[in-house]
């Protein structure tokens, strides 16, 4: 059950003769040397990951290559970007060179559910959640997309945790 992703191709002697790229045969002459090269379809490698790495509710892109790592959401309220809990973990990843831009904030005014549907349609592989979690003991709640758990962690364990991926 594979997905063709490159291709071989025999060119024969058309570059060879033009060139006059030649071998010396062991049995004495010449000849011109049979030629072949391999393609590669970087838009066959992406069809092939999302044929490969999707839910019922959209892609599951790999970190690696997924538009971005995080989205970052505040629940119950209107996401407020000057609120205690979104103010302090975005500054917490924005400062952080190789998160910076691998953060989305969702600040539309839509519901919570509109925001993770929307992040799974896209492959986002982590969603941070602000809300009751934070509010009790300051903790982030994460939603890992592929794996389908939630984890709770302080605000630097969770730049820490998203760092190391």
């Amino acid at each position: 059950d594979g997905i063709e992703v490159g291709h071989i191709f025999r060119l024969g002697t058309k570059y060879s003769k033009p060139l006059g790229l030649s071998i010396d045969r062991q049995e004495g002459g010449t000849s011109f040397v049979d030629m072949g090269c391999y393609g590669l379809g970087v838009s066959r490698i992406l069809y092939a990951l999302a044929e490969k790495k999707h839910t019922e509710s959209g892609l599951a892109w790999p970190s690696t290559i997924a538009p971005f790592l995080a989205s970052i959401v505040k629940a119950g309220a209107p996401l407020d970007v000057n609120s205690p809990g979104v103010a302090t973990l975005c500054s917490a990843l924005y400062t952080r060179p190789n998160l910076a831009d691998r953060m989305i904030l969702d600040d539309r005014g839509v519901s919570l559910g509109y925001k993770f549907r929307d992040a799974d349609l896209i492959g986002v592989p982590y969603t941070l959640v602000i809300g009751k979690s934070y509010a009790k003991d300051g903790t982030v709640e994460i939603e890992c997309r592929r794996e389908k758990k939630k984890m709770y962690l302080s605000v630097e364990d969770t730049v820490t945790f998203l760092g190391q991926l």
